[in-house]
């Protein structure tokens, strides 16, 4: 039963973080003390995620997704029930729970409520994560992670760009040009960049012979991605000498891939003295629950 109960706490962090590592979410719940969402709060923190609204639409099905994962990993008899009992006592206080009936919350399960709300867990969980602080457990390196965060988040532009493009001219010549040419960097948003850049690429590098696909593969566009992200940080690193590439990826990651955002003189004559970027949010810096 241990065993199965952290199997679930860690399958329910790896799923709601697709990124982290098993490793790596053992070690966020040992300094969170096996409190998964005290460990999420550590994690969204460390790595940064300023734009993480914990009450949104998608966090709220994320949670539920991660719920009924954890849920099967740990061999719950009755994940479904689980999710039921867990919507239902999440829009109560803590006061209100507690002074409930054994026959009350039994009854209260059984009927169930539509929505999983979040606010309250949160706030409750972000007490708890002050009364940790200074965490004094070994926290694993945050670099890799921010590397895969990263590599997911021009992963998702790059399917952004594929649906925007006509399917026919996809399958039969762009496909080629994204996947040779289409680079997220540029002086547009990554998007756009991924589209124009691929325009480009067919009018100066035409193929010889035309050829049709019915799938685009899906390593062939991490690579991409990926080619995109090391540009993105050589970028910036050449244009400021003095930024290595540790903190070059962490500013793409504030800045969500955006060039026009990650780097402020984007249009400017770069110069080491213009590079001021102590108003910037730091990622690992401390803990930080005010955007919770």
């Amino acid at each position: 039963m241990t065993q199965r109960s952290l199997d679930g706490l860690v399958a329910f962090l790896t799923c709601l973080f697709p990124y982290l590592l098993d490793t790596e979410a053992l070690a966020y719940l040992d300094a969170a003390e096996l409190d998964p969402l005290v460990a999420a709060l550590i994690i969204i923190n460390r790595h940064g995620m300023r734009q993480f609204d914990s009450c949104s639409g998608t966090t709220v099905a994320a949670v539920e997704t991660a719920l009924r994962c954890a849920a099967l990993v740990a061999e719950h008899p009755d994940p479904q029930l689980l999710m039921v009992g867990w919507k239902a006592i999440s829009g109560l206080g803590l006061v209100e729970f507690l002074s409930d009936t054994d026959a009350d919350i039994i009854r209260l399960i059984q009927t169930g409520r539509g929505d999983l709300e979040l606010q309250e867990s949160w706030e409750l969980n972000a007490g708890r994560l002050e009364c940790l602080v200074p965490i004094c457990k070994e926290l694993p390196p945050i670099w890799a992670a921010m590397k895969r965060m990263l590599l997911a988040t021009i992963h998702g532009f790059y399917l952004k760009a594929l649906r925007s493009l006509p399917s026919d001219q996809l399958t039969h010549k762009y496909h080629r040009n994204i996947l040779l040419g289409g680079y997220c960097y540029g002086p547009l948003d990554p998007v756009e960049n991924i589209i124009v850049n691929s325009i480009w690429y067919e009018q100066t590098f035409p193929s010889s012979k035309g050829f049709r696909t019915s799938i685009i593969n899906t390593s062939c566009m991490w690579l991409v991605a990926a080619r995109s992200m090391y540009g993105l940080v050589s970028f910036l690193c050449a244009r400021y000498p003095r930024l290595t590439p540790d903190l070059a990826l962490q500013r793409l990651l504030v800045a969500g891939a955006n060039l026009r955002i990650a780097d402020p003189n984007l249009f400017d004559k770069p110069s080491d003295q213009e590079l001021d970027w102590s108003e910037s949010p730091q990622i690992g810096s401390g803990v930080d629950t005010t955007f919770i």
